[in-house]
């Protein structure tokens, strides 16, 4: 596991960061060099009930992006330069918030749960999110307390990965581990799931390149630090991280 703190060889400075977000680029970090890229920045509204760990970008087979707040969809099909903004709000489903993706058939797929003694429900949407059908309910026995994860990310042949940390013990006691359920039908269901890590907060999985996966999360009990870890993709037989890629993650991409 690795350290964010200098990701790419670099520190970068609050003063960089407030800048590159008042400009026309994006810092990238690689093999100790800090580079400005330059990007085209477009403003989205801003959702009133919505939060920043909140927001969601989902990527469709065929190009569509959705960024997702709270009440709000943003849809754009010529690659983010211009945005259909779609009211949806999720307590009109019963829902508790969005953990969304995007299947093989363009369908959304969300997961939303109560509580952490609720069961953990599986949505589907054929409409952009505007009707919604429960497909399935993921299987956590024997675990008592869930929380369903940050992500749910799907790899290029069209698996789905999504994190649930279970929640037996208190927040800030015992080991609390995180699994990561697989679906192979397009979301209907997960029904396996393997280990992924004994702590740790706000995961996030993406696919580098098939067989290859990089996960991050906030891992709070080593004095509150961000650590980074890559893992072998072939579950669930096995969840291996990779010592072989760690130099090419402390470098940057």
């Amino acid at each position: 596991m690795l350290s964010t703190e200098n990701m790419g060889g670099v520190v970068v400075t609050p003063n960089q960061l407030s800048d590159m977000q008042a400009s026309d680029y994006i810092l990238h970090a690689s093999g100790g060099v800090l580079n400005k890229v330059p990007v085209q920045k477009i403003r989205m509204p801003l959702d009133p009930e919505a939060h920043y760990q909140g927001l969601n970008l989902v990527l469709t087979p065929d190009g569509i992006i959705y960024a997702v707040q709270q009440t709000i969809f943003s849809k754009s099909t010529d690659g983010g330069k211009t945005w259909e903004h779609l009211n949806r709000d999720p307590s009109a489903f019963g829902f508790s918030g969005w953990l969304l993706q995007a299947n093989r058939h363009r369908q959304l797929i969300n997961v939303s749960q109560q509580g952490e003694e609720q069961p953990t429900p599986v949505w589907r949407s054929d409409d952009e999110g505007e009707t919604w059908e429960q497909t399935s309910e993921i299987d956590v026995a024997p675990f008592q307390k869930t929380v369903a994860g940050s992500s749910l990310t799907r790899l290029s042949d069209g698996t789905l990965l999504l994190p649930i940390k279970r929640r037996d013990d208190p927040f800030d006691e015992g080991t609390n581990p995180t699994y990561v359920f697989v679906s192979e039908d397009d979301g209907h269901t997960f029904p396996n799931r393997f280990f992924l890590s004994d702590y740790g907060n706000e995961v996030n999985i993406a696919e580098l390149f098939p067989g290859q996966l990089l996960m991050i999360m906030t891992y709070y009990l080593d004095q509150w630090d961000v650590w980074i870890g890559s893992f072998s993709a072939e579950y669930p037989r096995r969840c291996i991280r990779n010592a072989g890629s760690a130099s090419q993650v402390q470098r940057g991409f």
